[in-house]
């Protein structure tokens, strides 16, 4: 899909200033400061996230919940019922974390019509929701509205904000320090040539080393600092002052 021929310039703009806050996210608050400002592209009445393990029987046990706007109410109600149970959202998030749109999953999924009646009681008909999966560990993020329709453009801007927002939860939920956080020598040395803009081809020659191992340190370099590209492990190695920023 050419995401040009849909999202505006604005959208854009708007998109790439929310992937930046979120390299930033330190806590709870900027997550959901950041998560809020999802409303300026895709309008909405509701947002919440969190963080979820799978344990060995492949029972969901959430460990972090980020309630940005959601009913108090419905959210007590839900954890207190453990509705995420049999919340066909939830469920289905959680087994193959693509972007879905709530109808498109209820026409599919069996579901009981009393947790569906309960929810639209709260206002919540009509969502979108999205996830990344991390090792045993997966997260859930969730947008409602009433009047919230299924379009490619808001197909697109979830999907490219979505691994950004994992990625300052997966951070503020771990919260590591500069000290608990150990590069080697050489990898820190590729991490300065990937914030000049290098490729692994380039680094290779510039430190006299094959491709495949610039490759396997940057491997290394993105685990230890829980990302999921390079433009992330460079803004996250300098926010923890890992490497210089001249």
């Amino acid at each position: 899909m050419d995401f040009k021929n849909i999202l505006s310039k604005s959208d854009v703009i708007n998109v790439l200033e929310l992937i930046h806050k979120s390299l930033s996210c330190i806590n709870d608050a900027n997550l959901a400061e950041i998560v809020s400002g999802i409303t300026y592209l895709i309008p909405h009445d509701y947002a919440i996230c969190g963080l979820a393990k799978l344990d060995i029987n492949r029972k969901l046990n959430p460990y972090k919940i980020i309630n940005v706007s959601y009913p108090f109410e419905w959210l007590e109600l839900y954890i207190k019922r453990e509705y995420y149970l049999i919340d066909p959202i939830v469920q289905n998030n959680f087994s193959n974390y693509k972007l879905q749109y709530w109808s498109d999953i209820y026409k599919i999924k069996s579901q009981s019509k009393n947790f569906l009646s309960l929810a639209h009681d709260f206002g919540l008909e009509r969502g979108y929701a999205n996830g990344v999966k991390d090792g045993n560990i997966g997260s859930l993020f969730v947008i409602s509205g009433k009047n919230m329709k299924h379009n490619n453009r808001s197909d697109i801007i979830l999907e490219y904000i979505t691994p950004h927002l994992h990625q300052a939860l997966i951070s503020i939920s771990k919260n590591k320090t500069r000290s608990e956080i150990k590069l080697s020598p050489k990898e820190k040395e590729v991490l300065k040539w990937i914030k000049e803009g290098k490729t692994s081809w380039d680094i290779s020659m510039i430190l006299e080393i094959s491709d495949r191992t610039v490759n396997f340190h940057i491997d290394n370099i993105k685990r230890k600092l829980n990302v999921i590209n390079r433009a992330q492990a460079v803004a996250v190695s300098l926010k923890q002052e890992l490497i210089d920023i001249d």
